[in-house]
């Protein structure tokens, strides 16, 4: 049932503009209003027009108005929509309105989500700060939130870091689909500040020891073998079409220390850095 189904209060134009709303395994409907979901626990499959889909824990995606969503049926599958607990960010075009007319400024942004036909998945940077940005607006003082509901709009309205959401009548295929894209684009979006175990398996939905077990199955090997032969690649490359040190090519690919990397590059190649460099011009 709803645990949580008060409408956000606020003043004049804000007020019944939209809600925030947290459910459990009751089937619910969104239609005719912009929704924002966050899964913050479980899994489960849903139906969007028409369509079987796979949520995933810590899933965040965008529902524009007149495509319909609801919870499958728990008989869709016995590990889906079992302790599944959603945040649902819903609001309404009169509010959109409204918003338009007070903050002009923000004309841009809300045309750029009229133009949304379709729902979309967080990915990448844009997932992290949707899902920092959700976390605030929970924290947020009632005068606060319209502003905080600002800045994820503003992160939403731009195409980069966006997934179309997949569908697939086998249920795994879908889910298995869904977690290396959101795998692959964390990896892409983070290489070289750092993919730290802990938040890659978070933000693709699964524990450690399970993440741990899926990469290697799906990948055929360990995370930190598959992240350094992306950076040996781009090592390779800088070392062959520049003149930068080989410090500074470790450093700029990823690298925490010139000593790793040798002992990494040697490991994969046979050969050190500086060899490879004078061997192959």
């Amino acid at each position: 049932m709803w645990q949580n189904k008060e409408p956000m209060k606020s003043s004049g134009y804000w007020t019944g503009g939209f809600d925030i709303l947290v459910r459990g395994n009751e089937k619910v409907h969104y239609n005719n209003v912009w929704t924002l979901v966050y899964a913050k626990e479980g899994a489960g499959m849903y139906i969007l027009d028409g369509r079987l889909t796979c949520l995933n824990c810590n899933d965040i995606i965008f529902i524009p108005p007149k495509v319909s969503c609801s919870f499958a049926p728990a008989d869709m599958g016995d590990e889906y929509n079992e302790n599944v607990e959603i945040i649902a960010l819903c609001f309404n075009q009169v509010w959109l309105d409204a918003l338009l007319k007070t903050f002009i400024h923000y004309g841009d942004l809300v045309l750029r989500l009229k133009e949304m036909k379709s729902a979309v998945m967080m990915t990448g940077r844009k997932w992290m700060s949707v899902y920092n940005l959700m976390n605030t607006l929970a924290q947020s003082s009632d005068e606060a939130k319209p502003l905080v509901i600002l800045q994820i709009l503003a992160h939403i309205s731009t195409n980069e870091d966006t997934l179309p959401i997949q569908s697939s009548k086998s249920p795994e295929v879908a889910d298995l689909a869904e977690k290396k894209a959101r795998i692959d684009r964390y990896i892409s979006c983070n290489l070289l500040s750092g993919v730290a175990l802990e938040d890659i398996a978070a933000y693709a939905g699964m524990n450690r020891t399970y993440f741990c077990l899926f990469f290697k199955k799906h990948y055929g090997m360990g995370l930190i073998e598959y992240l350094n032969s992306i950076k040996l690649d781009m090592t390779c490359t800088m070392l062959l079409k520049t003149d930068a040190s080989i410090a500074d090519i470790a450093i700029q690919c990823g690298f925490r220390t010139v000593t790793y990397f040798n002992r990494v590059f040697k490991a994969a190649k046979g050969i050190s850095p500086k060899e490879y460099r004078t061997k192959t011009i």
